[in-house]
């Protein structure tokens, strides 16, 4: 692929999405595109790049980004945050909802939907007390492919045994054969939606919790400041952010960095 398709393809991800793919992912790229013109009716990889650049609205683009999208995830990944949840965010928010009785939570970027299945059954077994709350876990990821599996909530062996305690496998899933299937229990506090995070989110939408974690590495600090703009304006006022790794909410002075056991955190300044 020449110089010039090839930015115009980095571009237009980026600007589409928010993800930033530097030019040393040029053979992934390719790789990707070939995989498509092998499963489609374009005869070869010129003739679908001229029509990316025709029909910038075509479906293409968004087998393209999902193709090119990092799906790495597991159950109570790296565990520290779930911690932090448990001991600390949870029984703070629980008193501060005491009138109220709801509890949001966003898992934004959940890839498979390990991470807000993670957060339901925490929930679920450590604060019996939510029983008669509303408590919405909402799960959202550009990929479509992503949400269709998120909401049929059935998973490998392997990635049951990737992080998920034995005892919480018992109780949530059901196993036939080498799958295992996340209860309706869990289903029914969970729900999920293909979304851009960004795009401009719904107006009036608020959440008590975020989890972002290891999502905005991915991204272009400009792509990193929308989401963070984004979080800021939908994240309640005493809410809590969760990032991965990145320390992208530095970007970004309305955030405040807390640490919570080896945890840490982000809350917008008052």
């Amino acid at each position: 692929m020449n110089n010039g398709n090839m930015t115009f393809i980095r571009e237009t991800i980026e600007r589409r999405s928010g993800i930033a793919l530097d030019e040393d992912k040029a053979y992934l790229i390719e790789n990707r595109l070939e995989a498509i013109v092998e499963s489609s009716e374009y005869p070869d990889l010129d003739s679908l790049i001229n029509q990316l650049r025709l029909n910038q609205e075509d479906g293409l683009w968004s087998r393209l980004i999902e193709a090119l999208t990092t799906n790495e995830t597991s159950f109570f990944r790296d565990l520290h945050p779930f911690f932090a949840l448990e001991r600390d965010i949870l029984p703070k928010m629980i008193e501060a909802r005491e009138e109220d009785r709801q509890l949001r939570i966003l898992s934004a970027g959940c890839s498979s939907g390990q991470e807000t299945f993670s957060i339901a059954m925490a929930i679920d077994a450590g604060f019996p007390q939510l029983t008669d709350w509303t408590v919405d876990i909402l799960g959202v990821d550009i990929s479509p492919e992503m949400i269709d599996r998120c909401q049929t909530g059935v998973y490998k062996q392997l990635e049951v045994q990737r992080g998920l305690p034995a005892i919480k496998l018992l109780k949530y899933f059901k196993q036939d054969g080498l799958t295992f299937s996340i209860n309706e229990q869990l289903k029914t506090m969970t729900r999920f939606e293909q979304r851009n995070i960004v795009d401009a989110w719904p107006s009036g939408e608020r959440f008590d919790i975020i989890f972002l974690r290891n999502v905005l590495i991915y991204f272009s600090q400009e792509g990193q400041k929308t989401v963070l703009h984004n979080i800021r304006e939908h994240l309640a006022p005493d809410g809590y952010l969760l990032l991965g790794v990145e320390n992208a909410a530095e970007l970004d002075d309305s955030f405040q960095r807390e640490t919570i056991g080896q945890a840490t955190v982000y809350r917008l300044r008052p």
